[in-house]
């Protein structure tokens, strides 16, 4: 056989080999549900995802499904408008995902974006973070999506502070607040769709007790308002 015509069947070979593993698998699957049960099955393909790459990618896109689906519940949405917001849920998965301080939950009126403030603030300090404009720039499409009202709410730990610019907990967690009102302001947020609150340390999600509680508390919480269907 001359050699161009090896050349052109050489992916026949590749091709038998390749449906040669694919019944390899499928006669293992079988037999797999046969002795082992479902559960074996399940495990089995889950591996097989996780190696090809795509187990992460449909996680997240789940994830932002289901807080679109319960968000719809109470929502009005209209299908771009959930096409859009599904797309901005998914880069703040990713987000949550690289930074592990970013909480978002679904409220009856909407969506409630919380930061840890190591990822906003410097521990005492008011002047948002480089690092912080994306996660903020990425919350400021949703007013894009849908004309929502946001609602800032700046929270500090049980620690006093005293200098002469926040004389208490009070001015420092609201001057945080403002500081992210300003920055959606500065990105085209009409001010009349924007509101700030300093809560100081009266609503703490967990006892003041040590400083990885005191951590949790030192937050930022970003109240997205859509109106309920029933409103």
């Amino acid at each position: 056989m001359r050699k161009s015509e090896e050349d052109e069947e050489g992916w026949l070979t590749s091709f038998g080999d390749i449906i040669t593993l694919l019944l390899t698998f499928f006669v293992m699957i079988f037999a797999m549900s046969s002795f082992g049960g479902k559960e074996d099955v399940k495990e089995a393909l889950e591996s097989v995802a996780k190696s090809l790459g795509a187990e992460q990618k449909q996680k997240e896109v789940s994830k932002a499904d289901v807080v679109l689906g319960k968000l719809d519940e109470s929502v009005e949405l209209t299908p771009e408008e959930y096409e859009m917001l599904l797309e901005i849920i998914e880069t703040l998965m990713a987000v949550k995902g690289e930074f592990k301080g970013i909480e978002i939950k679904v409220t009856d009126l909407g969506l409630v974006v919380k930061a840890k403030n190591p990822i906003l603030f410097d521990i005492g300090k008011t002047k948002l973070k480089k690092r912080a404009h994306p996660i903020l720039n990425t919350i400021a499409e949703i007013y894009k999506a849908k004309q929502c009202e946001f609602s800032v709410y700046g929270h500090t730990c049980d620690l006093p502070i005293r200098s002469s610019r926040f004389p208490s907990n009070w001015e420092l967690s609201g001057a945080r607040a403002l500081s992210v009102v300003h920055y959606f302001q500065n990105i085209e947020i009409p001010g009349d769709k924007l509101s700030g609150v300093g809560c100081a340390y009266l609503y703490p999600v967990a006892p003041n007790t040590s400083e990885d509680n005191r951590k949790l508390n030192r937050r930022v919480e970003i109240f997205i308002d859509f109106g309920s269907k029933e409103l």
